[in-house]
């Protein structure tokens, strides 16, 4: 979607709407989340579920939507969006890894371009302070002791923090 935004090649567009169907005809759980892969060779379904698949799934429906003008993907969007508010985020904590939220609040930011619905938003600070209230260490990382010594997991803490402080600032949630 972004090689179509910056040529505006509709082989790419044609390609991301190939891909995007793709996915959602093979790793799409019934519950309207992402598996996360098919494995190579013996074509199994790794049921694990993920935010960051979600975030990327409903990140590129608002994409294709902006691209077409198709009302299918922003309602497809709204739809990832709540169930991902519900499965990741409905008990007030993170299920995975920081970098994989941040990429699931990058859509979330995204979405407000199209709907004003703050409880996104709202739901994912709570999780933010719960970890940042139980995870933080004392010498300032965050998250369990594998976890605290991942740089990528601390880099989408910071991003994830980065972010929601531009978004609290602008949006009063």
């Amino acid at each position: 979607m972004h090689l179509h935004k910056a040529t505006g090649d509709k082989t790419y567009l044609d390609t991301a709407i190939l891909l995007y169907d793709w996915v959602n005809s093979h790793l799409q759980a019934p519950d309207g989340l992402y598996f996360d892969n098919i494995g190579i060779g013996n074509y199994r379904i790794d049921h694990r579920k993920f935010s960051y698949n979600a975030g990327t799934m409903l990140q590129s429906a608002l994409w294709l939507y902006e691209a077409t003008g198709k009302a299918e993907y922003l309602k497809n969007a709204q739809r990832i969006a709540d169930a991902a508010l519900h499965y990741f985020y409905g008990n007030g904590k993170f299920r995975d890894n920081y970098w994989f939220n941040a990429v699931m609040l990058r859509a979330f930011q995204h979405l407000l371009k199209h709907s004003k619905d703050l409880k996104y938003l709202q739901a994912f600070a709570a999780c933010t302070r719960h970890s940042l209230e139980k995870e933080k260490r004392a010498d300032g990382l965050m998250g369990k002791e594998k976890a605290a010594a991942d740089l990528v997991s601390q880099a989408g803490m910071l991003e994830i923090l980065a972010r929601l402080a531009f978004l609290e600032k602008q949006y009063k949630f």
